[in-house]
């Protein structure tokens, strides 16, 4: 998939002088033949899903317009959610109810692993959901041309892993138009830039560790384990938030603006923070759209602590409903809970013992509790049986052995080399994360140097990208969160 993907943006270039050679109020036309032609590139069959969605998503948001309105809105938002739910767990139902009849020796004859999710259909299915309850609340206006709609849905910088959009603001672009901008387009190829920098040569060689790992963990110590749940969390951070990059670099060539995705999340010193950087689009929609239907804050705090913890589950039913992720997602919610509720006493703790907050050492120790205990919770999320799971917590708590693994099984993985260049290109991420932390925007400062200087940094950068996917092209490491 990643070959596939990466393929794709050696057209971008073409896709671009195509799309400002053409009259303004026609360009989305395009864009729309490029955005299928694509996604039925990866397979036929997913565009076929995508446009009946679009279709319920479109006549839906019409439909409230009349006398039926909460009916309408009720047999769109189903419909669509009937579809995510039958690609997503059908084969799950599937193989339970097979279990239950193989003890009358029975058997329901269907190739179920036919059966396949369409890629990125749970982003779409939320973005066109987000359209119509936003039609449905008087939020938005529907929108009359079908085709608008249609590349709303199907935007191929955004299709298959977001960020999740909203009608406000790249709807609007659409039906508005746009045209080039050097600077932003500027901006937009060091995005892609940075982007692949994540996840070729930052997520994808942290990957050939994890999962190295991951394979023999019984015969790693505790202290092994949890070095490894953190070196996942920052691969899947980088997979992620490189597929966002790139996503919006793409979108910025071609004169669209899209929102942040990631906003350096593990700077955060709250966990309430942490969930107001990290998968942005996502905690908006769940919170616009589930939380806040759900009463949010408006009915106590007995009830909004609640409602965030159900939230948090209705997460699960995006990444998979399984008991891994149920505790994961519940997990996740627990400390955002247990901050809410600790909040008072905590501030009478910082005032009986004068701890001072307004200084680095005070900010470093919540960041630092908030990156370990969110980075914890990857033994949940890591594998996908709850057996292997407790196994792993319990080698982290009952077989620690911080001093065997400091003389001998950080090296077990034998790749020393490895994680040599890994640690110099972790140093480059955090340090561009550290920039942007502070406001200090790189491409401004590349803007605000002499043009040599300037295009040996450009130039640079493309050499290093070159030779790094002639080097990883093979491994065709798929981002993450495609599957979701």
């Amino acid at each position: 998939m990643l070959s596939h993907l990466l393929g794709f943006a050696f057209t971008i270039p073409l896709i671009t002088l195509i799309y400002f050679a053409i009259p303004k109020d026609k360009r989305y036309l395009w864009l729309l033949v490029v955005s299928y032609g694509f996604y039925a590139y990866i397979n036929a069959a997913y565009a076929g899903v995508l446009l009946l969605l679009t279709a319920i998503g479109y006549f839906g948001a019409l439909k409230m317009q009349g006398e039926r309105k909460k009916l309408s809105a009720a047999l769109c938002i189903l419909s669509s959610l009937g579809i995510l739910i039958f690609f997503k767990y059908f084969a799950s139902l599937y193989n339970g109810i097979n279990g239950i009849l193989n003890i009358w020796h029975m058997q329901l004859a269907f190739d179920v692993n036919s059966l396949i999710l369409p890629i990125g259909m749970s982003y779409y299915t939320l973005q066109s959901l987000g359209y119509a309850i936003d039609v449905y609340r008087g939020k938005a206006e529907p929108e009359k041309n079908f085709a608008k709609y249609a590349l709303f849905v199907s935007f191929f910088p955004t299709v298959f892993s977001g960020p999740i959009q909203r009608s406000h603001t790249l709807l609007k672009q659409i039906n508005e138009g746009t045209d080039f901008n050097y600077d932003q387009a500027k901006k937009g190829l060091l995005m892609i830039a940075f982007g692949l920098f994540e996840k070729i040569l930052i997520s994808n060689q942290l990957a050939i560790i994890t999962r190295m790992a991951y394979s023999n963990y019984q015969e790693l110590t505790g202290a092994v384990i949890l070095f490894i749940l953190i070196l996942f969390g920052l691969q899947i951070y980088a997979d992620f938030a490189g597929y966002s990059h790139i996503a919006i670099g793409i979108a910025n060539v071609l004169g669209f603006s899209l929102e942040e995705n990631f906003k350096q999340p593990y700077f955060s010193a709250s966990f309430k923070d942490f969930w107001k950087r990290w998968h942005i689009s996502l905690s908006l929609w769940l919170r616009d759209y589930v939380y806040i239907s759900l009463g949010g804050n408006r009915k106590g705090k007995f009830r909004a602590n609640i409602n965030v913890l159900l939230t948090f589950l209705a997460t699960s039913f995006w990444h998979g409903f399984t008991l891994n992720y149920c505790v994961y997602n519940l997990s996740l919610g627990l400390f955002v809970v247990l901050e809410n509720l600790f909040k008072g006493t905590k501030e009478k703790l910082i005032q009986t013992f004068s701890v001072k907050t307004d200084c680095f050492s005070y900010k470093l120790f919540n960041i630092a509790v908030v990156f370990m205990c969110y980075n914890f919770l990857w033994v949940f999320f890591m594998p996908e049986n709850m057996a292997i799971s407790m196994n792993m917590i319990r080698r982290i708590f009952c077989d620690f052995n911080l001093g065997l693994t400091l003389s001998n099984q950080l090296y077990l993985l034998d790749k020393p080399t490895l994680f040599q260049f890994l640690f110099i290109k972790l140093l480059v991420l955090f340090f561009v994360d550290l920039l942007h932390e502070y406001n200090v925007s790189i491409s401004g400062w590349l803007k605000e140097q002499n043009i040599v200087f300037r295009w040996i940094c450009y130039l640079g950068i493309a050499v290093m990208l070159f030779i790094a996917l002639f080097n990883n092209y093979g491994e065709d490491q798929d981002f993450l969160y495609i599957k979701f």
